[in-house]
């Protein structure tokens, strides 16, 4: 059995988690109320204190969904970034895409993710550690994808360099956020020459609240 490194730090429980019907079983953080940021807080200094990577995002629940529902070459090269718990990348595995790249910068969310794949039996995944600001790889990829990436104005800049370094000619960049995560307008505003820009908005009810997911689809021209 593998050692995971994250192994006494958090205290996990199974939660089942339906798709497009595809049900599967993620081990997750409990709770996440011992923490003092909030992640639907505006402040950036506040925000940037929440461990992401410990939450199931609405977003990235929109965005698998829309993997499952749109068509797409299942043999493209993907690449989902600041992946946490990896939900995109987990369900479109368990779709039939043969071969996606998840990677996020925290060794805990990758060894988390690891756990889940196995323990889904996804296996046509490679989990992989990406720094944003010091790109290891130049492998390119038709599709890059990702969910609540911008919540900070210092990540525009390494997302944009990321992207131009790393898609294909003709690739799509298809990311997908909460409509409180006003980053994401610069960002859009930066990246967009070059790109076709199209937009949708979703809800989605969480039981408390309903959410409003915001996906924007960018072709390279």
């Amino acid at each position: 059995m593998p050692n995971y490194s994250f192994k006494g730090k958090y205290e996990l429980e199974k939660t089942p988690l339906k798709i497009c019907e595809k049900p599967l079983e993620l081990f997750t953080v409990k709770s996440i109320k011992g923490f003092n940021a909030s992640p639907d807080s505006i402040d950036n200094e506040y925000i940037n204190d929440f461990p992401f990577w410990i939450k199931i995002w609405e977003a990235a629940i929109i965005l698998s969904d829309f993997f499952g529902r749109t068509s797409h070459d299942k043999e493209a090269e993907v690449l989902e970034i600041g992946a946490g718990m990896g939900i995109v990348g987990l369900f479109m595995g368990s779709f039939g895409y043969k071969n996606v790249t998840i990677t996020d910068f925290e060794d805990d969310a990758l060894d988390l993710l690891r756990k889940n794949a196995a323990h889904n039996n996804i296996d046509d995944l490679q989990i992989e550690k990406l720094d944003w600001n010091a790109l290891k790889t130049d492998k390119k990829y038709d599709i890059i994808c990702g969910s609540e990436l911008i919540y900070s104005d210092k990540f525009i800049d390494p997302v944009i360099d990321l992207i131009h370094n790393l898609l294909k000619p003709g690739g799509k960049v298809i990311i997908a956020h909460d409509f409180i995560r006003k980053s994401l307008v610069s960002f859009i505003e930066k990246l967009q020459p070059g790109f076709d820009v199209k937009s949708m908005a979703k809800s989605i009810n969480t039981g408390d609240e309903v959410r409003k997911i915001v996906i924007h689809k960018l072709e390279k021209k």
